[in-house]
């Protein structure tokens, strides 16, 4: 019989040092493979998150101080006297409206209108993140309805074309605006236009509105004005101004740095909010950038532990309505 031989210790030690190797040569490919299923579904997630940004901002901003066919820059939106107060016009008034916020107890910041008469909205709520910059975009909205009897008085009630299926869009309260292709007068409605196929007004407009001479009736809109500002729990904030009704948009952005493009003898010039404020630059502006930093939802792998990863983006947005 023959005499049957094993292993013997150091084989044993070979076998299991070899085994040992293997087994963190595959938990290391593992844990790569991990980190970079990781890193690259982070990257789609930011670049998501991105082209939301650029979309949402893009599409407002190209909308700033649209007023139908009347060339704002130069005319200007005229607020109804008696219909909002002087803080109101002069925030409404310009296309759009940068602040520099730099402290998370100011209140409110920024200084949107207040007081008795229409409309009546405080401080940002949830409150902004400090030193991250905030926007506020106004404009008249897509056109609602158009009047279909000309005004005999600036002070009469407009006739609304009852036909339009947007009509019933339009309620009591509503801030609206009118415009021929002259002027724009932004104003309050003070009754149901909807069943009253009519739109009264408590305060008269700036001249009578009529038909024009190629036949084409003043139109009626929506004012718009929102503001978006980053949160301090770095939640992207949607602020309609005229309710003071908030929306959240997403999660993960940490800062936002907006620059505006102003055009000089020299070029564009870039400056922020502060000094365009300063030198009463907002209805100038041509070119807005916005910088922001977006993060990571969940703690991604890493060789020496775990933590966010962070992505900086910019968008560049040229304004329609602005500029000579």
């Amino acid at each position: 019989m023959k005499k049957q031989q094993g292993f013997s210790i150091v084989e044993v030690i070979v076998a299991i040092g070899i085994g040992v190797i293997l087994m963190t040569g595959v938990i290391n490919i593992y844990l790569a493979s991990k980190r970079t299923y990781q890193v690259n579904n982070e990257i789609i997630n930011f670049q998501e998150n991105a082209r939301y940004i650029s979309s949402r901002f893009g599409e407002e901003l190209r909308m700033a101080g649209h007023a139908g066919c009347v060339d704002t820059f130069v005319r200007g939106l005229t607020f109804i006297s008696g219909d909002f107060n002087t803080n109101a016009a002069t925030f409404y008034a310009s296309p759009v409206q940068g602040f520099e916020y730099t402290s998370s107890s100011d209140t409110p910041n920024p200084s949107l209108p207040t007081g008795t008469a229409a409309p009546a909205v405080g401080a940002l709520n949830p409150a902004a993140l400090s030193n991250s910059d905030i926007l506020s975009i106004q404009y008249a909205g897509s056109d609602l309805t158009e009047i279909n009897v000309n005004m005999t008085s600036p002070a009469v009630t407009l006739s609304l074309d009852s036909a339009n299926s947007q009509l019933g869009e339009i309620d009591d309260g509503d801030i609206m605006v009118i415009a021929d292709c002259n002027d724009a007068n932004v104003f309050v409605a003070t009754n149901d236009p909807a069943s009253d196929a009519a739109a009264s007004h408590d305060n008269p407009f700036i001249k009578s509105f009529t038909r024009s001479e190629e036949g084409l009736w003043p139109t009626v809109m929506r004012f718009v004005s929102n503001t978006y500002y980053v949160g301090q729990n770095n939640v992207l904030y949607q602020r309609n101004n005229l309710t003071g009704q908030t929306v959240r948009l997403f999660d993960g952005i940490t800062s936002m740095d907006i620059t505006y493009g102003v055009q000089d003898a020299n070029g564009v010039r870039y400056m922020n909010a502060t000094d365009i404020s300063a030198e009463n630059l907002m209805n100038r502006i041509l070119i807005i950038k916005i910088d922001y930093t977006l993060r990571s939802i969940d703690k991604v792998e890493t060789a020496s532990g775990s933590d966010y990863t962070e992505r900086n983006f910019v968008s560049t947005v040229v304004l329609r309505n602005q500029g000579d």
